[in-house]
């Protein structure tokens, strides 16, 4: 379930980004959130039907992380 909460928390944090910075071109970052929403759903999916493993989950958490930094957004674990 981490890996639903940092999806959550990372679409949260985009949109306030861009909704507080209107004035930037945020393109990158609203198509990052929009597969950012697909990527949520389709893990909800998986695992309300209990076919997604927890290795799987880390390994697309990792992988979320990165694709964030390179966009140059921080990830802080609460």
């Amino acid at each position: 379930m981490g890996l639903v909460i940092e999806l959550k928390r990372a679409i949260k944090g985009i949109t306030s980004l861009v909704k507080s910075q209107w004035y930037v071109d945020h393109t990158d970052l609203i198509n990052l959130r929009e597969s950012l929403k697909k990527r949520l759903e389709v893990t909800e999916e998986l695992i309300h039907l209990g076919e997604l493993p927890e290795a799987v989950i880390e390994e697309w958490t990792e992988k979320t992380e990165q694709e964030l930094k390179l966009l140059g957004i921080k990830i802080i674990k609460v």
